[in-house]
Order: C-alpha cells, then sequence, then structure tokens
C-alpha cells in the first residue's frame, strides 16, 4: 500500500527526532528540535532535555558529529520540500517539535508565516536560542 502525503511528512520527522536521538547517543530525556525553513534559507538544531537539564547540541555532541548532524537535518528539509512540491502541499516555514523520550509523547507546532526574513528582522538561531531559553524559564 502506498504511504499518503500525511504518514510521508511524519516518516521525515521522525527521522528528525530519531537523527537528534542518535547524535546525544540516546543520553536526552526530551528532544526540542527546530526547523526554520525559509524562501531564501533553511536551518536545523536541537536542543535537549537531559537529567533535569537543558542543554544545546553543541554541549551534547562532538565537533564531528555536530556538523555531520547539522547536514544530515539540512538533507531532510530538503526532502520535506520536494514532498511538499510533490504532492501540491503549502511548504512549513517553522517547524518546532517536542520528543517525550520516557513517555513516548511527541508535539509539533507548525508555521507558515515568515518567521526569519528581512521583514521581521529575525535570523534562525535568534528564534532557535529564544525557543531554548523560554524552555529553560519553564523548567
Amino acid at each position: 500500500m502506498q504511504k499518503n502525503f500525511e504518514e510521508k511528512f511524519m516518516d521525515i520527522q521522525s527521522g528528525l527526532i530519531s537523527l537528534c536521538l542518535e547524535a546525544v547517543e540516546g543520553k536526552a530525556d526530551k528532544v526540542y528540535a527546530y526547523v526554520s525553513n525559509e524562501a531564501k534559507s533553511r536551518a536545523f538544531n536541537a536542543f535537549f532535555e537531559s537529567k533535569g537539564e537543558i542543554k544545546s547540541a553543541g554541549k551534547m555532541m562532538d565537533r564531528d558529529v555536530l556538523k555531520q548532524f547539522f547536514n544530515v537535518g539540512l538533507e531532510d528539509i530538503e526532502r520535506m520540500n520536494q514532498l511538499c512540491d510533490t504532492y501540491g502541499m503549502k511548504k512549513p516555514t517553522e517547524l518546532k517539535m517536542i520528543y517525550n523520550v520516557k513517555s513516548g509523547k511527541y508535539q509539533a507546532d507548525y508555521r507558515y508565516d515568515e518567521v526569519c526574513s528581512a521583514k521581521t528582522d529575525l535570523v534562525a538561531h535568534e528564534v532557535f536560542f529564544a525557543w531554548m531559553d523560554e524552555v529553560k524559564q519553564t523548567q
């Protein structure tokens, strides 16, 4: 049976979460993965909750793993865009994904408006670090 768009789209998201877990060798209790997918720029990053502490990818991975992590994440964003094009679906400009390792609970927030552009005067890393700071504040 052929998978439909939603299943394939979820497979890409699952792949991004799996990438995060593999990169930190399963040493995270929660994964917070961020995708910025604007017309002129793409970005992928993640931060983690480990033993009650919020840690950036840079604190959880060595330099070589980190570089590969970012590259694979960007490749997955491109796969997502190709999938959306194939099915004639609108591409999200931003995804914020949260995965709780212990409970298996997954949550994703999608945006389709411009988030990082000359109009908003924001860049992806600013939005990402603001989200990480927000999560730290609510802990």
